[in-house]
């Protein structure tokens, strides 16, 4: 028994897409909680069906009765969509959610941390943010950074969710040389912002950013890189809350996760 099979059961469909080379693709779980029921499962199976229709597995990572969850059945997101109330889980807390056998929805952090361990390499997110400082509410801290640092990943982002945000990432990102890569963009698009912020490199092709990935890697040049996607016209969104906004984003970059992702399993 492998050390992890103690506390994550990974689905056949997971494995499956493992075995295949398959483009497995890391989601966190907080549309569950964003969303009441039955529109968070609704949602949820949305983006599930459009990462399937592009050739990908959905990887959508929960916690269910003290098990982690890496690949989710309909019946397991269901009983977790009709919960009134879910822990949304950061690295912290997922030793304690397993000792007290408790369920939850996971972060983007640790959804990170979860999906590295069991073999995910491609990771879906609408926009990059912070959490609060708890000793100062003013401030922020950016949990995301570790895993980046120290594991050979990439991240399909929409942008950045605000300023004072993107000035702490953006820090974070070149003091820890995580490549900055915008796929057909020069700047970091920034929610809400006319601030501009640059990219690394501007990459026009999804063969270019695998070549990249590649030459990176088996150069033994570890740690993960961020890839910023286009956003949707913002202007054409103002009415619309936050949430809905963030998933449209994430939806957005299925396709150019599931066609990266398709060819970086492929990497050793």
């Amino acid at each position: 028994m492998l050390f992890y099979e103690k506390y994550i059961d990974i689905s056949q469909e997971v494995l499956k897409g493992f075995k295949e080379n398959s483009p497995v693709i890391g989601i966190d779980s907080t549309i569950l909680s964003n969303f009441s029921y039955p529109e968070n499962l609704k949602r949820i199976y949305e983006i599930e069906d459009k990462i399937r229709s592009n050739g990908g597995v959905p990887g959508i990572m929960v916690i269910l009765n003290g098990r982690l969850k890496v690949g989710v059945s309909k019946d397991e997101l269901e009983i977790l969509a009709k919960m009134e109330f879910l822990t949304v889980a950061s690295k912290k807390d997922i030793p304690y959610l397993i000792l007290k056998r408790e369920s939850g929805v996971l972060s983007f952090d640790s959804a990170l941390a979860v999906g590295i361990l069991s073999g995910l390499k491609v990771f879906l997110t609408g926009y990059l943010t912070c959490d609060k400082n708890p000793i100062d509410i003013n401030k922020y801290i950016y949990k995301d950074l570790c895993e980046y640092s120290f594991n050979n990943i990439a991240v399909i982002s929409s942008g950045i969710r605000s300023e004072a945000e993107m000035n702490l990432i953006v820090k974070n990102f070149e003091t820890n040389d995580v490549p900055i890569i915008g796929y057909q963009i020069e700047n970091i698009p920034i929610y809400n912002s006319e601030k501009i912020a640059k990219v690394n490199y501007k990459i026009e092709t999804p063969s270019e950013i695998v070549s990249f990935l590649t030459i990176k890697w088996e150069l033994g040049i570890t740690g993960g890189v961020i890839i910023f996607n286009e956003q949707f016209d913002e202007k054409l969104e103002k009415q619309e809350e936050w949430k809905i906004i963030n998933l449209k984003n994430l939806t957005k970059n299925i396709k150019i996760a599931t066609t990266i992702g398709s060819e970086i399993y492929r990497i050793k």
